[in-house]
């Protein structure tokens, strides 16, 4: 008796899982237009409208498009600090906020202003923006994503999103405290709750994800990307990750002074997070020169 009842209710909770539905929101349509990038270089700054930086010199260097979390750089500047990062590495940066020229002060809360599928539009128009650039060699531009715009960057690392609209894939992708899946998620989309996975099924750009074991935002079990990673890479995927002792965005110098619960800035975390990601993207953007 026992084990029929037992089969029924595990049968009920699979029923249940199966009819939730993949919402897919880099297939949401959008009604923003089109950020404007910068024509030519900056000196770098930590303004809103320091976007495009490059190192000494004429290049031409391997690329690197940043695009934030969902508060933009309301809160921190970080964004900039790893520009700067860049920079000290030999990239040419853009920084492609996709907040601050909408006026939109936060992208955190459902309805989000701007929707997935336009930050994805807008990470593809920022490479190609970057690619124009006679100090920057077109085959090697990579991109960087954090928290809301690292699910983002999963979700370049293959098809159908990796060649958007036929636009050349990034050469590389580091996904900084991702969400790999979201189950059982209220959108404004559906009535009933979705689940939403973001790393591609099939990867085929090299994809470092960097995660934080005391994450409680982007929870490590929760938010399922050892596994599915895992899962990846047992396929062949270019799939690598590194966790780490600390909590979401560990990389914010600001945080004492915001007073928030549940992250805290973490100086060597931050440190060691670096040194792997340019060790990934060097690896990956620096080895094939131009005209190679």
């Amino acid at each position: 008796m026992f084990s029929r009842l037992l089969t029924a209710l595990l049968f009920c909770v699979i029923a249940r899982e199966a009819r939730s539905e993949i919402f897919d929101p880099f297939a949401v349509p959008f009604k923003q237009t089109d950020l404007q990038y910068p024509n030519a270089a900056q000196p770098y700054g930590k303004e809103h409208e320091d976007m495009l930086f490059k190192p000494e010199g004429g290049g031409p260097f391997p690329g690197l498009v940043l695009v934030p979390v969902c508060g933009g750089e309301t809160y921190s500047h970080a964004l900039h600090d790893w520009a700067k990062r860049a920079i000290d590495h030999g990239y040419a940066v853009m920084v492609a906020d996709p907040l601050w020229q909408r006026k939109v002060e936060a992208n955190c809360d459902d309805p989000i202003p701007v929707p997935m599928s336009r930050m994805l539009k807008d990470a593809f128009d920022a490479a190609a923006a970057l690619r124009k650039q006679p100090f920057v060699d077109p085959r090697r531009v990579g991109i960087v994503g954090f928290s809301q715009n690292a699910n983002t960057v999963l979700a370049l690392s293959g098809m159908p999103y990796s060649r958007y609209l036929g636009a050349p894939p990034f050469a590389a992708i580091v996904s900084f405290y991702p969400s790999c899946e979201m189950r059982g998620v209220k959108t404004s989309e559906r009535a009933d709750p979705v689940d939403m996975r973001f790393i591609a099924e099939e990867p085929d750009v090299p994809l470092l994800v960097l995660l934080g074991n005391k994450d409680t935002i982007a929870p490590l079990k929760e938010r399922n990307c050892e596994k599915m990673l895992d899962d990846r890479k047992s396929r062949g995927s270019p799939v690598a990750y590194k966790i780490y002792s600390a909590t979401h965005i560990w990389d914010w110098p600001e945080l004492p002074q915001l007073g928030w619960k549940d992250v805290a800035y973490d100086p060597e975390v931050t440190e060691q997070s670096a040194r792997d990601a340019f060790a990934f993207l060097d690896k990956e953007l620096k080895a094939q020169k131009s005209g190679d």
